[in-house]
């Protein structure tokens, strides 16, 4: 009869107590890469949809939702007028966060069937290569014995 021996060069047990962490830190970094990609789609235009002709001109002079007066711009950058959402774009361990409206704009918006905002995709959930890089290198390191 044969008798056979393996012994294994790691921990899976040592894993599994870091594995908690490593996951949060992850986390963290994929809100950051997700929020931080989401302002370059804006950026970049990628989304595609340009600026309807009179929202043009209500940026040239100064108006807004509502007819609030804010100052005139030049930009025809989409989601860009005031800043106020792109500035909110945050991202943590538990999610992306962004004004209210954020989502409206990403999915679009329509009353009665008539479009009243285009849909302009620019939310993105990703992971960085230097994240991943660094969460398969944190599982390495945890693993070792």
């Amino acid at each position: 009869m044969w008798t056979i021996k393996t012994t294994a060069n790691f921990s899976f047990s040592k894993l599994l107590r870091k594995l908690p962490k490593i996951i949060e830190d992850s986390l963290e970094d994929i809100g950051k890469d997700s929020a931080n990609t989401s302002k370059k789609n804006i950026d970049k235009v990628k989304h595609g949809v340009p600026l309807r002709t009179s929202t043009k001109i209500a940026r040239s002079e100064g108006f807004y939702v509502n007819n609030k007066r804010v100052t005139p711009t030049r930009s025809t950058t989409p989601l860009k007028y005031t800043e106020t959402l792109y500035n909110s774009i945050k991202g943590d361990k538990k999610g992306l966060y962004m004004e209210h409206y954020g989502i409206l704009h990403h999915e679009g918006d329509s009353r009665d069937g008539v479009a009243t905002r285009p849909k302009r995709e620019f939310i993105e959930v990703t992971m960085s290569e230097e994240t991943e890089k660094e969460l398969y290198e944190n599982i390495k390191r945890a693993i070792k014995k």
